[in-house]
């Protein structure tokens, strides 16, 4: 049975995205807290929620960046949850910290300008997405809606690295990849059946 493993370093509650994983997509799962600690072979989950900069001082800190950055390199595979996906970038504009740069671009804040009558920042609740990837669309049902709890957005360089788009204030990239390395705005984990069938969707490699 394959393991996932689940990077903490003090930045998210982890359990209710463990138990998903075991119960629901069917993975063994370690939640780790120093990089010296994995050494086998497996998927990697870096979750996340809180501050860029803290969080990015954080991965520096414990040597999480450094494995994390090698590993990339290497083709081990990747997903980055909320914060997590905002720390692929390269920066924020929320801190001062770096982010690992694994996929070209930068975290943006809503503005206002940005926002339709009835919306707020923090963007909290339940949101449609439209899926890029053909692959992807055909293991995720088509009306898919994740949940999200968020104030900045994943904004990337190339458009041939956007895997969702959200409609939320007139339209933000809320999900994405680069080869091997995947970030997704939203939490899997508190999507129910559709944020199943996403994870499943990316453990078999899609």
């Amino acid at each position: 049975m394959e393991t996932v493993f689940i990077v903490d370093y003090g930045a998210g509650n982890l359990g209710s995205l463990r138990n998903m994983l075991m119960r629901k997509c069917g993975v063994n799962c370690e939640i780790l807290r120093e990089p010296e600690a994995l050494t086998q072979e497996g998927k990697i989950i870096l979750p996340g929620v809180g501050h860029f900069g803290f969080a990015s001082k954080a991965l520096l800190d414990s040597g999480w960046a450094q494995k994390l950055r090698k590993d990339a390199q290497e083709g081990r595979v990747i997903l980055g949850i909320c914060l997590g996906a905002q720390l692929l970038l390269e920066r924020s504009e929320e801190g001062e910290g770096e982010g690992l740069s694994l996929i070209p671009g930068e975290v943006a804040r809503f503005k206002l300008s940005q926002l339709r009558d009835g919306e707020r920042v923090p963007h909290m609740g339940w949101s449609d997405v439209s899926v890029m990837d053909e692959q992807l669309q055909n293991a995720m049902a088509t009306d898919s809606r994740f949940y999200f709890v968020h104030s900045f957005y994943l904004k990337p360089n190339l458009p041939e690295h956007v895997l969702m788009n959200s409609e939320f204030a007139n339209g933000f990239c809320s999900a994405i990849r680069k080869d091997n390395v995947t970030g997704v705005q939203f939490h899997p984990e508190k999507s129910h059946h559709f944020g199943i069938a996403f994870l499943k969707a990316w453990l078999a490699g899609s």
